[in-house]
């Protein structure tokens, strides 16, 4: 799988042990938690209420999403299905909206918070544009697998590449963005010619495809050819965003400022999604509303501290893996993506898997080093919760979902 970037927009803050001493945020009225979280096929929520003066998973539901509809009425159906299962009004129809208040608490309690965590596109969809199909090429692909993104496609500079091959191509590939990348950071004019060339023929192929289905362009290659390339590119209406170099010098490879622009460019996509908006207004959580995958960052980080762990190897199996390696020794977390595969779930040079959210592979056992195992795959969903109520999510975690493995 190779070696994962340590940085990115995926990296949240984890929630510290001395949190646990702060009492939650919760109104009078009511101790109701509602975690709601919507991916690309799935909508999921999570119920806690305090049950004999802990917090525990009350009620839990997963139900497909229904196509591309309106985010807000996502929301709302979650919340009057599980609210129909445990008899109990959980959407306020007159404010549409959840019931974050209520004029008769007694008969109809509020919640007192509600989380929501958001994945709900398809990764974004790269096309990688290079020199040569190595050293610089690689490096991107590595700080892609370290993104929420995939690789559709890619092409290099040959003596045969021409304008209309690779519109073409991208025609077919439809990505949402395209990388260019390519020699090391030197300020010889000779060693920017084929930078030069390249991006010229990306701008040429780019001409070629309707406006509306424009990809938007990165540039991660030398940094001192940048200039001539933003100016080749300013005739064609597409924005073009300068990311330092994947591969500055023969000994350097730098993936993570690549990896971070890709998941901000994720994110902003999903911002532009019907219902977005009204979404934010609701979630109550004074961190900011993010994504599944940002939230199992933060739970892996949080989890090994909590346990006096000096790293630990986290792995969310979703539709696509996500890897995950915290450690006291670096600043930065270590992340990498990868097909849902057993065989591949261990990469190189990390320590010993120790945690599981999500179903793992029938066909083949779970890693013995493993010591906690979520095998419903909501404690990221739970997660979201943790800056309202530390306490009480330690609790839900570590007696109904992050279970002994054995």
């Amino acid at each position: 799988m190779g070696q994962p970037p340590l940085s990115g927009p995926l990296r949240s803050e984890p929630l510290r042990p001395d949190f646990l001493s702060q009492p939650p945020l919760l109104t009078v009225e009511s101790s109701s938690l509602l975690a709601l979280a919507i991916d690309g096929h799935y909508g999921r929520a999570c119920l806690l209420e305090n049950i004999g003066g802990g917090y525990r998973l009350a009620a839990w539901m997963t139900r497909p999403r229904q196509g591309e509809r309106h985010l807000g009425d996502q929301v709302a159906n979650l919340c009057r299905q599980l609210g129909s299962r445990l008899g109990r009004r959980l959407w306020d129809d007159r404010n549409h909206m959840p019931l974050l208040t209520s004029s008769d608490p007694t008969r109809h309690p509020p919640l007192a918070q509600l989380a929501l965590t958001l994945s709900p596109r398809p990764p974004l969809r790269v096309w990688l544009a290079g020199l040569t199909p190595t050293y610089s090429i690689e490096a991107a692909r590595l700080a892609v697998m370290g993104s929420a993104a995939q690789v559709v496609g890619q092409s290099f500079l040959t003596v045969d590449t021409n304008v209309e091959q690779l519109s073409h191509a991208m025609l077919q590939r439809r990505p949402d963005v395209v990388v260019i990348v390519g020699g090391y950071d030197t300020q010889s004019i000779t060693t920017h010619r084929p930078l030069h060339l390249l991006s010229s023929l990306m701008a040429g192929a780019l001409r070629r495809i309707p406006w509306r289905s424009r990809p938007i362009l990165f540039y991660a290659g030398n940094q001192w050819a940048a200039p001539e390339v933003e100016t080749i590119f300013q005739g064609i209406e597409t924005r073009v965003t300068m990311v330092p170099n994947v591969m500055p010098t023969a000994a350097l490879v730098r993936q993570d400022a690549l990896a971070h622009a890709l998941d901000e460019q994720y994110w902003q996509l999903c911002r532009r999604l019907d219902g977005f908006l009204l979404l934010e207004r609701w979630h109550t959580s004074p961190a900011s509303m993010t994504t599944i995958e940002a939230n199992f960052v933060r739970l892996v980080q949080t989890w090994m501290a909590l346990h006096n762990q000096a790293e630990l190897y986290g792995l969310y199996c979703g539709e696509r893996w996500l890897h995950v390696w915290a450690s006291e020794a670096q600043e930065e977390v270590a992340v990498a993506y990868s097909d849902p595969d057993s065989a591949q779930a261990l990469p190189p040079g990390w320590p010993a898997l120790g945690l599981v959210s999500g179903p793992w592979p029938e066909r083949s056992p779970l890693p013995a080093s493993v010591r906690w195992w979520d095998r419903s795959g909501f404690a990221p969903v739970v997660a979201a919760l943790g800056p309202v109520a530390p306490a009480s999510i330690y609790q839900t975690l570590s007696q109904d979902l992050l279970l002994a493995a054995r």
